[in-house]
C-alpha cells in the first residue's frame, strides 16, 4: 500500500537537522593529513599507506611489525580506517592498536589493549559507519566482539556474538535489517543477525575477505583466495557476480585476500597477495598489488592498479586494506522491532535506496505491521533505547508530536513516498522509527538512521 506523505515529513526532518545543527558547538575536524582515496594496508611484516591518486606511486608511512607490541609478525592482521579521522585501528595478535598519521613519515601507534577476558588471536576488523562501533573476530574463542566509541586502552566489548567454529571471515553487515555480521567459512557466507534470529545464507562461496555494501541490500563483497574470484553477492545465494574479468581475460589479480567497497566511485578495491595474471597484464607479476575493480563489466571500464606492477613496495603476507572515504549517503538500521500479536511477525522499517540529496524517489517501507491500522512516524537527531511498558523499545527520542503517515494494508505493508530535497545538511543524520496500535499496544518498529550526502 502506498500513501501520499505528510505535508510536514519533509520540513520536519530538516528542521530538527537544522536544530541541532544551531544547538551544536562548531565541530572541530580531527582528520587534516589522511584525504579521501587513501588506503591503509597491513601484512605480516607491517603497515603501509597508499596516497590518493597517486597510482603507481611507492607506499608511505612503514611501521614495522615489531611496533604493535613488539610482535615478529603480525599473522592474519586487519585494518580499518576510523571515520573523520587521521587513524588507522589494526587487530594483531592479542590486543588493537591505533596507528595515527601524522604526515607521510611520521606517525604514533597506541596500544588500546581491550580486555577480553582471556586469551585472544583477533583476525578481522570493521566499523559500523554509522555508530562507530568497533566489530573483532577473535578465532581462538569463535567469537566476535563489539566495541563502542571512543576506544582507549582496557576497553570492554558490549556485545559478544558467537560465530561457530570454521570462520575464515569477518565483517559488519550495516544495511540489512536486523542488523548482522558477515562471517565466512571456506564454503559459505552467512549473515548472523545480532538479534538471534537463524543465520541467513549470502553466498554458496567460501571467502577469506569480506566488506558489507552500505547501501544496497543484501550485497556483500567476497575475496576468494583459493579460487581468485572477487564477487559480488545478489538477492539469490545461488547468484553472484564475479568482478575479477577484465575482456576475456580472468581472474585479473591474483591471491585476492582482502576487499574493501568504495561507495563513491562504485569499485572494489582489491589486495592481490599474488599479484597481477601476466596474461591480462603481460610484464606485471609482482605480489602484493593493490587494485580497483569496476562493478560493471565493461571493455569500456578498465580495472585500475594502484601500485607499481613491477614491485608494489609492499612486503610480507596475508594482505589486508582499508579505504579513507569522503562522506557518503547511507542508511542504517539499528535496533529491533516487537513483533505483533496479529501477524506475529517482526514489525520492520526500511527504506528503498541511500538518502541523497535531492533523492525524489526516496521511500519508507514498512512490512509485518498488524493490518489495516494507521503508522506514526517519531523523527530525531540522535537514536535512544527505552524500554517501553507494552514490550518492544523505543530507539528515537520523541522530539516532536508522532506524525500519521498512512495506515497499512491488509497484509500489514505501507510505502510512504518521501522524496528528499537538496537543502538538507550535507553529513548530518536523522533517525526515525515507526510506531501502530495492534491489539491494544503500541507496536514499534525498528529504527533507521539516514545519513544525508550528495
Amino acid at each position: 500500500m502506498r500513501t501520499v506523505p505528510h505535508p510536514y515529513f519533509r520540513s520536519l526532518m530538516a528542521l530538527s537537522l537544522l536544530l541541532a545543527l544551531a544547538a551544536a558547538a562548531p565541530a572541530q575536524s580531527v582528520q587534516s593529513v589522511l584525504q579521501g582515496g587513501d588506503i591503509g594496508i597491513v601484512t605480516s611484516t607491517g603497515f603501509w599507506r597508499l596516497r590518493a591518486n597517486l597510482a603507481g606511486f611507492a607506499p608511505v608511512n612503514h611501521v614495522p611489525a615489531s611496533a604493535f607490541g613488539g610482535l615478529a609478525q603480525l599473522q592474519g592482521a586487519a585494518i580499518g580506517w576510523e571515520p573523520g579521522s587521521d587513524s588507522f585501528l589494526v587487530a594483531a595478535g592479542t590486543s588493537v592498536y591505533r596507528v595515527r598519521i601524522l604526515s607521510t613519515t611520521t606517525q604514533s601507534v597506541t596500544d588500546l589493549a581491550p580486555q577480553l577476558g582471556g586469551f585472544a588471536q583477533l583476525h578481522d576488523l570493521d566499523i559500523h559507519p554509522g555508530s562507530g562501533a568497533l566489530y573483532v573476530r577473535d578465532a581462538l574463542t569463535e567469537q566476535v566482539f563489539r566495541f563502542a566509541p571512543p576506544f582507549a586502552p582496557g576497553m570492554t566489548p558490549d556485545l559478544v556474538l558467537p560465530t561457530g567454529p570454521g570462520i575464515a571471515a569477518a565483517a559488519v553487515d550495516s544495511r540489512d535489517n536486523p542488523p548482522s555480521v558477515l562471517v565466512a567459512t571456506g564454503t559459505v557466507v552467512r549473515r548472523l543477525p545480532l538479534d538471534g534470529s537463524p543465520a541467513i545464507d549470502v553466498a554458496f562461496e567460501g571467502a577469506v575477505g569480506l566488506d558489507g555494501h552500505p547501501q544496497a541490500r543484501n550485497r556483500t563483497l567476497i575475496a576468494n583466495r583459493t579460487k581468485n574470484l572477487v564477487d559480488a553477492t545478489s538477492d539469490s545465494p545461488m547468484l553472484a557476480q564475479n568482478l575479477n574479468v577484465v575482456g576475456l581475460c580472468a581472474p585479473v589479480v591474483l591471491g585476492p585476500s582482502s576487499v574493501a567497497w568504495n561507495p563513491i566511485d562504485k569499485r572494489a578495491y582489491v589486495f592481490a597477495s599474488d599479484g597481477l595474471n601476466p596474461v591480462c597484464f603481460p610484464g606485471g607479476s609482482s605480489i602484493n598489488q593493490v587494485v580497483s575493480l569496476p562493478s560493471a563489466l565493461s571493455p569500456f571500464v578498465q580495472p585500475e592498479i594502484l601500485t607499481n606492477p613491477f614491485d608494489s613496495g609492499i612486503t610480507g603476507t596475508d594482505g589486508a586494506l582499508t579505504l579513507v572515504l569522503p562522506d557518503f549517503a547511507f542508511p542504517a538500521p539499528y535496533g529491533f522491532g516487537a513483533t505483533s500479536p496479529t501477524s506475529g511477525k517482526v514489525f520492520a522499517l526500511d527504506c528503498n535506496d541511500a538518502p541523497f540529496l535531492g533523492n525524489t524517489g526516496f521511500e519508507l517501507e514498512l512490512t509485518h505491521g498488524p493490518p489495516s491500522q494507521p503508522v506514526f512516524l517519531l523523527v530525531g537527531v540522535q537514536p535512544i533505547e527505552l524500554a517501553l511498558p507494552g514490550g518492544g523499545t523505543a530507539l528515537v527520542p520523541l522530539g516532536y508530536s508522532p506524525l500519521v503517515v498512512g495506515t497499512t494494508s491488509a497484509k500489514g505493508k505501507l510505502t510512504v513516498p518521501a522524496p528528499l530535497g537538496t537543502n538538507l545538511p550535507a553529513g548530518f543524520s536523522a533517525y526515525v522509527q515507526a510506531m501502530a496500535l495492534d491489539a491494544g499496544h503500541v507496536l514499534p518498529s525498528n529504527a533507521l538512521q539516514l545519513h544525508f550526502a550528495p
